[in-house]
């Protein structure tokens, strides 16, 4: 059933389906998330403030898929995001697997893909507006590290965690 649109942004509309409402982009066909992990044994991990939880967030690199209206395939948008994002590129993915974000409040879904060997190879820190802190943590240490990070207030985004046991119950 075709959605009723409540109200459209720039961005997102609020849409209605039977009784229940809900919010899409308007602008992208979804979303991809991606674990990186470098040549040294390095997990790549992105940090921003975000308005709508008002404090910084620990997340996977990614974004929107076709975010410039384009049908963009995901794997092309993933790895565009983490170079955009970290600056780092290159190696071998492969797709854990798509999942829906919060299918009570929107209809987005993301893939996240597992990036193995990637390299440094631009600057990174985003595109126009966005101030994305780029982490590298050893694999050894990413629980440790996200706990601290949990400690001093930062939020960290589920879909860093769901990929962190995705890579490893999928080796």
């Amino acid at each position: 059933m075709t959605p009723e649109i409540l109200h459209q942004g720039k961005f997102l509309r609020l849409c209605k389906r039977g009784r229940w409402e809900f919010a899409e982009s308007c602008v992208a066909h979804g979303v991809v998330g991606i674990l990186a992990e470098t040549t040294a044994g390095e997990y790549i991990l992105i940090e921003q403030v975000r308005p709508p939880v008002d404090g910084p967030v620990i997340e996977l690199p990614g974004g929107l898929v076709g975010d410039d209206g384009a049908l963009e395939p995901s794997l092309e948008a993933a790895q565009r995001e983490l170079l955009e994002e970290t600056g780092w590129g290159g190696g071998q993915w492969r797709s854990m697997g798509i999942g829906a974000t919060s299918p009570g409040l929107t209809s987005e879904k993301v893939e996240l893909f597992h990036a193995r060997g990637v390299e440094k190879l631009a600057v990174g820190g985003g595109v126009h507006g966005e101030e994305i802190r780029t982490h590298l943590i050893a694999i050894s240490e990413m629980r440790a590290w996200l706990r601290a990070r949990r400690a001093e207030g930062a939020t960290v985004d589920f879909r860093v965690l769901s990929a962190l046991w995705l890579a490893e119950s999928l080796v």
